[in-house]
């Protein structure tokens, strides 16, 4: 009886160190160092606003879908999942679409990133509403019609205008929205 303990504790004990250099291997690129990287910099907001630091300006290195990212700000990696959109998944209509329209909102340009009251997703990335020349993308994305307004991570810093924007993309059929038409 014992030594079947003792096997379980070592399967589990192998477990856990290959899925921790797995996890390891997936969050570090190739060429940087899996030494923790200082934080990105940060540019404050307005003095009138109570929002947090906006963190910036970001390159954009990839566009994975329409409420997905990946950026470098400062020299740090960050995977960025856009707060209140939830665009079309892989094997739904108007995925290629929704990442297409995001690409075209960036491509090119630089962007800046607020955080949201959760730091990040279960997946490890970073929530975020995604800023470029103070026009919010994810507002945007929303009043294009790519995504409804997504309030799993709350109901945001935004909600008014993030339900006024899904109203007025239903209302005109656009996106995700003309699909039930």
């Amino acid at each position: 009886m014992r030594k079947r303990q003792l096997l379980r504790l070592g399967i589990l004990v192998a477990v856990a160190v290959i899925a921790h250099f797995v996890y390891r291997e997936n969050s570090v690129t190739p060429g940087s160092e899996a030494a923790p990287q200082p934080a990105p910099p940060r540019e404050s907001m307005d003095a009138e606003s109570p929002r947090a630091a906006r963190i910036g300006p970001c390159d954009v290195t990839h566009v994975t879908d329409g409420d997905t990212l990946n950026v470098r700000c400062g020299g740090q990696k960050e995977r960025v999942r856009m707060l209140q959109n939830d665009t079309p998944e892989r094997d739904e209509p108007l995925y290629e679409e929704a990442g297409d329209a995001l690409e075209a909102l960036i491509a090119g340009r630089r962007v800046e990133l607020e955080r949201g009251p959760e730091e990040r997703d279960i997946h490890g990335r970073l929530l975020a509403y995604v800023f470029v020349g103070g026009e919010n993308l994810n507002l945007t994305m929303i009043r294009g019609g790519w995504s409804p307004y997504f309030d799993r991570y709350g109901a945001g810093a935004y909600p008014r205008d993030f339900a006024e924007a899904e109203r007025a993309a239903r209302e005109a059929g656009l996106g995700i929205w003309g699909l039930s038409r």
